[in-house]
């Protein structure tokens, strides 16, 4: 019996490896760190599940969580009509940590004491993998540095599958995981729900 243990931990840990790989249909690997995460399943195209990602205008429509996303110059002043998603934009974003109850509008109004602000770079926009990220640059890279990858891709039955992760590493990434650990998950789920009952009601 005891010479089957050696092969039966290594077929678990293969199934945990395997299983690990298969989590995540079309994002990167990014550096280990605190992260939250959403992945969900949307009865749409996948162009429609991409194009309402990158439009930002949008957002208060339908996301409890970004609430306003702004592109700026490089100094962090609104470009006005030209909210176009590059790589190299600048931007701002209100967020609601922990999210608001779905669903919402431009209309809802957000809760003062949970709204966040932070200052993004746009660095990838790859519509021919369906995928864009962006980094935080509110805190210096030695504190915290933050990368947030988002991906569109095709499931198997034919929906759209919708992933969007951010990593958070650094010296105050520990403190950032003990503030805000459960309520940024909640807020990343919220918009992935919030994305798919956006997209299911058209």
């Amino acid at each position: 019996m005891w010479s089957f243990l050696p092969i039966l931990l290594f077929c678990i840990t293969l199934a945990q490896e395997v299983a690990g790989q298969q989590r995540w249909v079309n994002l990167p690997t990014v550096p280990e760190g605190f992260n939250a995460s959403v992945r969900t399943e949307i009865n749409a195209t996948v162009q429609a599940v991409w194009d309402a990602t990158l439009d930002w205008p949008s957002y208060p429509n339908w996301n409890p969580f970004v609430r306003k996303s702004i592109i700026t110059d490089k100094n962090f002043q609104p470009l006005g009509q030209s909210q176009l998603v590059t790589e190299g934009a600048y931007a701002i974003f209100s967020v609601q940590i922990p999210p608001l109850p779905l669903p919402v509008n431009a209309q809802t109004p957000d809760v003062r004491r949970n709204t966040q602000s932070s200052k993004e770079l746009v660095t990838h926009v790859q519509p021919d993998v369906g995928r864009v990220a962006w980094k935080g640059l509110l805190f210096p890279d030695w504190f915290l540095m933050s990368e947030r990858w988002t991906g569109v891709s095709l499931g198997s039955n034919g929906m759209a599958v919708y992933e969007s992760r951010e990593v958070f590493y650094g010296a105050g990434a520990g403190l950032l995981e003990s503030l805000y650990k459960e309520s940024l998950q909640q807020s990343f789920e919220a918009q992935g729900a919030g994305l798919k009952l956006y997209l299911e009601r058209k």
